[in-house]
């Protein structure tokens, strides 16, 4: 497909400067210091509190490992799910310490309950360090310099090894590294692999180029969708967020919900790019009975085309399944985020398991980001068929949008640190 030229550019100037050479850990000087490493361990866990999958825990060790090596002690600093400043056993993560415990060749894991009272001069020659989950502290959210001084004090390096937390300026990404000078600020060896591959798809992408967005959220996407267009040839859209779509462009959606707030801004992007954003032609529909009523229960049905009223959207159909397995088969690059139906109700999660494969079974590049995407790879055990899987949820979008996170701002480029 050769683009129009007098079509308004998706991608603007944001994108042509890549957020490349940053201070590595690898760059910094660690015998005997203290590093404070703000990991990514908000894992799954199961109803009795172990971990599910340990897949993130497993990425951190790189970076762990690679202070140990260099004769650091390490300071752990993470995050579990979103309690808000209170502390939920539930989402404690002392499963994590005891999982970090079986993985590091005997070295001992200490987990330190009440971030507050600790001090770095608690810390043993031989002991790793994981704090509890820095959510369960009001400050951490807020963003707030009392307690990314205390958190400061506790080591002399400072490494943002989170990458799923970069676009956020929480006191443990922001105001926490502030505190260090910044040739004491580095990223880890996780981030690192992201933004590698992240920046060679986007700077030398092979052609044809998919993207796959899906989700509920159509208002936190539209910059994403925008941005996209300017790099894929093709974007297709699933997920609640192609209600919204369909809404534009005339399409009956039923009792769907869409962003009444999006629809101008939809239509135009469907004026402007009517060859590139591909939309579902059917749907699997279902209508409830009540609110409560458990979705394996529900009246489902097949549309071809429009829905009718009363009825919702919940997964895209069979002929949307094979034009959009069709395209991802042709593609050389691939970019997906998000499920393409209720994915987290069992009934409806055909068109994410098919294009899941689909995405898997091509021999172009792969790349996956978002939670509720991550899943879905897991869950149909296609890890290994697919080229990366990014931690990053949120700051995957980012990232792919923007070429910047805030997070990443405060971290040095190498040849202004030395």
């Amino acid at each position: 497909m050769t683009r129009d030229p007098a079509k308004p550019e998706g991608l603007s100037k944001r994108m042509a400067e890549p957020m490349s050479d940053l201070q590595t850990i690898q760059d910094l000087n660690l015998s005997g210091k203290r590093v404070l490493v703000r990991a990514d361990f908000d894992v799954p866990l199961t109803a009795e509190h172990q971990v599910a999958s340990d897949r993130r825990i497993r990425a951190a060790l790189p970076t762990i490992r690679h202070c140990l090596q260099a004769n650091a002690k390490v300071v752990l600093a993470a995050h579990l799910g979103c309690p808000n400043g209170t502390s939920q056993p539930e989402l404690s993560l002392r499963p994590i310490a005891q999982t970090l415990q079986r993985m590091l060749d005997g070295h001992l894991v200490r987990f330190v309950e009440d971030i507050g009272s600790w001090s770095a001069e608690d810390q043993h020659e031989s002991e790793i360090i994981l704090l509890e989950n820095l959510r369960f502290t009001p400050g951490e959210r807020n963003n707030d310099e009392g307690f990314a001084k205390h958190l400061a004090s506790l080591a002399e390096i400072y490494v943002n090894d989170a990458f799923a937390t970069c676009h956020r300026q929480y006191a443990s990404t922001d105001a926490t590294p502030r505190q260090f000078d910044e040739s004491n600020r580095a990223v880890g060896m996780l981030v690192q692999r992201e933004l590698a591959v992240l920046e060679e798809a986007l700077d030398h992408p092979p052609a044809p180029v998919v993207a796959i967005l899906g989700g509920v959220k159509i208002a936190d996407k539209l910059d994403m969708v925008e941005s996209m267009l300017g790099l894929a040839d093709y974007v297709l859209i699933g997920g609640a967020m192609a209600h919204t779509f369909l809404q534009a462009s005339g399409g009956h959606v039923g009792a769907s919900h869409f962003d009444a707030e999006q629809l101008r801004r939809a239509k135009q992007l469907l004026q402007d790019y009517a060859e590139e954003i591909i939309l579902p032609v059917d749907h699997v529909i279902a209508r409830p009975q009540s609110d409560d009523q458990p979705a394996e229960d529900w009246q489902i049905e097949m549309a071809d085309g429009g829905m009718p009223p009363d009825w919702v959207g919940v997964d895209i159909g069979p002929k949307t399944i094979a034009r959009y397995s069709d395209l991802i088969q042709d593609a050389r690059t691939v970019f997906w985020n998000g499920p393409l139906g209720k994915f987290e109700d069992e009934p409806f999660r055909r068109g994410t398991e098919m294009i899941a494969r689909a995405v898997a079974a091509s021999e172009g590049k792969s790349i996956v980001g978002g939670g509720e995407t991550s899943q879905a790879i897991e869950v149909f055990d296609l890890y290994d068929f697919i080229d990366h899987v990014s931690t990053g949820g949120g700051a995957f979008l980012k990232y792919l949008q923007d070429r910047t996170l805030p997070a990443l701002e405060l971290i040095p480029q190498t040849s202004a640190a030395r």
